[in-house]
């Protein structure tokens, strides 16, 4: 890609034909370099602005895009001309550069017959939602679920309705989707999981992780998520599935959090589970159960005083994580 870029730095039709290349696979950053070196032969291009834009806009340079797209809209009105999906990039670009105001009031005159492919249309209810707005983008995400029903859309609703404090109706989104249209969605299946793991529901949830690791476990942290429901119901695997998670990924928190717990559980691993939660903490200093699990596993180690310190760090961070309340029981004991 970059020596192709570099041999066509002269040709400006061919740094266009690779600009769009990028764009078609995915690669915005060399795309945006094509076509920044595009646009310079052709500042006053209604296309090489737009396409710019667009480059920008998909490498997350929200502003730089909005720079392009309200460019190309002015050649375009200069030029008497209407560009198909232009207002679809101005309004995104605006929204996510943070002008949801201004993106609101352009939201009227959108078309949606002539919305570009690479524009997620999830962005409209992203305007709503930054204004406070959330019962907005809610009717506006089940709109667009009806237009056009998809695995993002489904997963934002979801997350609409646990912010608007409507928790079934996040897991019959989800549950309603994976039946109907995406039975094999492997983020839909965790995101259905995690809160039935959250709800109690822990055979729900164990049997949904399951599903989306299929025969082979290549993903920690739903491996450990799997670990995690498994000990909640007793089951023997959790343990090994636990040691597969950190196998994957020796350096994240919550992978050694659930790790050490679950061998100290499950297992009575006190020498595994101790360097284990130790680390995790040193990782994750703010994260309150990490602490109290630690502080639990110091207790089982016969280290009372280092297990009462943990315990009490624990319930500083927060009052409210799971364990809270054993933690309260545990530090009662010795005052």
């Amino acid at each position: 890609g970059r020596q192709a870029l570099d041999g066509a730095q002269d040709q400006p039709e061919l740094l266009k034909t690779l600009g769009e290349l990028m764009l078609d696979i995915d690669q915005p950053q060399l795309a945006s370099r094509a076509l920044s070196r595009y646009r310079a032969f052709e500042p006053g291009s209604v296309d090489a602005n737009m396409l710019y834009g667009r480059a920008l806009l998909h490498s997350q340079l929200y502003k730089g895009a909005l720079q392009a797209f309200n460019r190309a809209d002015m050649l375009a009105k200069a030029q008497n001309t209407v560009v198909p999906g232009l207002a679809w990039y101005v309004a995104a670009a605006d929204a996510y550069s943070g002008n949801a105001q201004s993106a609101a009031q352009a939201v009227g005159a959108l078309n949606e017959a002539s919305r570009p492919r690479d524009i997620d249309p999830i962005f409209l209810a992203d305007i709503h939602a930054s204004l406070g707005d959330y019962a907005a983008a809610r009717e506006t995400l089940r709109r667009l679920y009806r237009q056009t029903p998809s695995d993002s859309i489904a997963l934002r609703l979801a997350e609409t309705y646990d912010i608007l404090g409507e928790p079934d109706q996040a897991i019959a989104t989800l549950s309603d989707h994976i039946a109907q249209k995406s039975p094999a969605s492997r983020d839909v299946l965790i995101a259905l999981a995690d809160r039935y793991r959250v709800g109690g529901r822990m055979e729900d949830a164990a049997r949904l992780y399951e599903r989306s690791l299929g025969s082979r476990v290549v993903d920690a942290q739903t491996a450990a998520k799997l670990a995690r429901a498994y000990l909640a119901l007793g089951r023997r695997e959790s343990a090994r599935l636990a040691r597969q998670a950190r196998l994957l990924d020796p350096n994240d928190p919550h992978i050694l959090d659930t790790y050490g717990w679950t061998v100290l559980q499950a297992e009575r691993d006190v020498r595994a589970a101790v360097p284990a939660l130790e680390t995790a903490v040193r990782r994750a200093p703010g994260v309150a159960e990490y602490r109290y699990h630690l502080g639990m596993a110091y207790f089982a180690a016969g280290r009372e005083f280092d297990g009462r310190r943990a315990l009490r760090e624990a319930l500083a961070l927060s009052g409210a994580f799971d364990g809270a309340d054993d933690a309260r029981a545990q530090l009662s004991q010795y005052e």
